[in-house]
C-alpha cells in the first residue's frame, strides 16, 4: 500500500499548491511571465482531486464478500458524514465573520450554505464524496461481472462523455449548481482506482512518462493561446479535473504512483503523514488565510519562490494541528 501513502501526501501537497497558485495570476498582468508562472503551476497541479478520488477507488472498491450494505454505509458513511457536519459548520462560522458577509446570520442563511455544497468553497469535493459512497456497493456489483477489457472501455467511454460535457460547460453554460449530482462525473475516476491497483495494463513506463511530460508542456501553451485569444473565459476550460490534458495527466500519474515502491518521505514517517491527509484537506484552508495575513514576512521572498515557500509552510502547520486534534477525545473523529 506504499503506492497510495505516496499518491495521498503528493495529492494533498497538490491541493494547497492550487490554493496558493491561484492567486498570483490574479495579480498579474494576463500574459505576463509572472501570470503565465503562476497559472502553470496552478494548472499542472489539478491532478490532484482526480489522484485522490483514485485513491478512495482503490481502496473503497475492492472485494469485500462478507460486508452486508448496512455494514458498508455504518462504516464508511458515518466516516465522512459527522467530518463534513463539522468543519461545514465551523467554515460557515469562520467564513461568515472572516469575508466581513454582510448577509444577515440566520438559519435560512446556513441552510443555504449546506444545501449549496460549498459551505466553504474547497468542501465541495467532500459533498462530490458523499454520492461515490453512496453508490460503491452498487459499482462493486457491475465491476465484479465486467472483465478487464469491459471495463477499461466503459471507463473510457465515461471519460470522452465527461470531456465533451466539461468542454461544453466551459464555453457555453457554465457550471451545474446541484451538487447532488456531481458525482457522475467522478465516477470514471474512481473506478480507475480500481483497475490500477487490480490489473496491470502493461502500459511501459516510458510511454507513462512521456504522457505526463507531453501534457504538462501542452496544458500551459494552450492555456496561454486560449486565454490571449478569447474574452469570455474560455481558458478556464484547462483549470477543470475533467479536460482532456488533465485526465491524461492524472491518469498517466497514478499509473506512474502505482509503481513507486518506496516511501516518499521514509518507511516510518510516510504512512504517519498519509493518515493526516484527510483532516489536512479539511482543515488547510483556515493556517492558508491566516499565513497570507503575515504578508510582511512574505514580501521578503520573490514572488517566484512564494508558491512553493507558503505552500510547504502550510502543509507543515495544518499537519501539525491534525496530529495534535487527533489526540484530543471527541475531535479526532471530525478528521
Amino acid at each position: 500500500m506504499t503506492w497510495l501513502d505516496n499518491a495521498r501526501i503528493l495529492a494533498i501537497f497538490a491541493v494547497i499548491f492550487v490554493h496558493v497558485s491561484v492567486g498570483v495570476p490574479w495579480h498579474s498582468e494576463p500574459g505576463s511571465f509572472l501570470w503565465l508562472y503562476g497559472s502553470s503551476f496552478d494548472v499542472l497541479v489539478r491532478w490532484c482531486v482526480p489522484v485522490f478520488v483514485m485513491v478512495s477507488g482503490a481502496l473503497l472498491l475492492a472485494p469485500h464478500d462478507n460486508e452486508s450494505l448496512g455494514d458498508f454505509y455504518k462504516k464508511r458513511m458515518s466516516r465522512v458524514l459527522i467530518p463534513i457536519l463539522f468543519w461545514s459548520l465551523l467554515y460557515i462560522v469562520w467564513g461568515y465573520f472572516r469575508e466581513n458577509v454582510q448577509e444577515p446570520f440566520t438559519l435560512s442563511y446556513v441552510v443555504g450554505k449546506l444545501a449549496s455544497g460549498k459551505p466553504y468553497y474547497h468542501m465541495w469535493f467532500m459533498y462530490m464524496l458523499l454520492g461515490l459512497y453512496l453508490f460503491t456497493p452498487v459499482f462493486r456489483a457491475i465491476i465484479a461481472k465486467l472483465t478487464t477489457r469491459e471495463l477499461v472501455f466503459f471507463i473510457g467511454v465515461a471519460f470522452a462523455i465527461d470531456a465533451v460535457q466539461t468542454m461544453y460547460e466551459a464555453w457555453y453554460v457554465g457550471e451545474s449548481n446541484l451538487f447532488l449530482t456531481w458525482f457522475l462525473t467522478y465516477v470514471p475516476y474512481y473506478l480507475t482506482g480500481y483497475l490500477v491497483r487490480y490489473h496491470d495494463l502493461q502500459i511501459s513506463t516510458r510511454k507513462l512518462a512521456l504522457i505526463a511530460v507531453g501534457m504538462a508542456i501542452i496544458t500551459p501553451a494552450a492555456l496561454y493561446v486560449v486565454n490571449m485569444t478569447t474574452q469570455h473565459g474560455e481558458a478556464a476550460y484547462f483549470f477543470k479535473n475533467l479536460s482532456v490534458t488533465n485526465i491524461f495527466l492524472s491518469l498517466s500519474l497514478i499509473f506512474l504512483l502505482r509503481r513507486m515502491d518506496f516511501p516518499l518521505l521514509g518507511a516510518k514517517l510516510t504512512p504517519a503523514v498519509a493518515k493526516l491527509t484527510f483532516g489536512i484537506y479539511l482543515l488547510h484552508m483556515i493556517p492558508l488565510a491566516y499565513l497570507h495575513d503575515l504578508q510582511g514576512f512574505w514580501g521578503m521572498f520573490s514572488p517566484y519562490i512564494y508558491i512553493p515557500a507558503f505552500s510547504l509552510a502550510t502543509l507543515v502547520v495544518t499537519a501539525g494541528l491534525v496530529w495534535i486534534i487527533g489526540r484530543v477525545p471527541y475531535l479526532r473523529r471530525t478528521i
